[in-house]
């Protein structure tokens, strides 16, 4: 985010609002979480392993190398650390933690795609009343 921020301002420009597009789980079980949106890091990684993203990142090396040994339409292996960097999955704490971490690196707003799908419910469910309410 702060990367993107002053990519911008860099350029002499007003920076326009950033929104951070986030896939995302939340469970009280955290490997539950984390295979809720593996699969979608996945894609996502294989998609954008050309951008600045994911080069930036620090496993932005060992991901272009692995996406470009992959044979046509065999998935991506996608390790643990790559889903803390790349997606906010976990307990309603470590969730919320990640969520904050990226408004204040420079997100004005944050774009939720939740996972899995066939449980949007219950995603909404817990991100309101566990992850994004306010407190104290």
């Amino acid at each position: 985010m702060a990367w993107a921020r002053e990519q911008v301002t860099a350029a002499g420009h007003d920076s326009p609002p950033i929104t951070a597009f986030v896939l995302a789980s939340v469970s009280d079980d955290d490997r539950r979480a984390r295979e809720a949106v593996r699969d979608a890091v996945g894609f996502f990684l294989t998609a954008e392993a050309h951008t600045a993203l994911v080069g930036r990142s620090r496993y932005g090396a060992e991901i272009r190398r692995r996406v470009a040994a992959l044979a046509e339409g065999e998935p991506l292996v996608v390790e643990d650390a790559w889903i803390d960097e790349f997606a906010a999955a976990g307990d309603p704490d470590r969730v919320r933690d990640r969520l904050r971490a990226l408004i204040e690196a420079g997100a004005d707003s944050l774009g939720l795609w939740l996972f899995p799908p066939d449980r949007l419910t219950d995603q909404l469910h817990q991100m309101a009343l566990d992850v994004l309410r306010p407190t104290g």
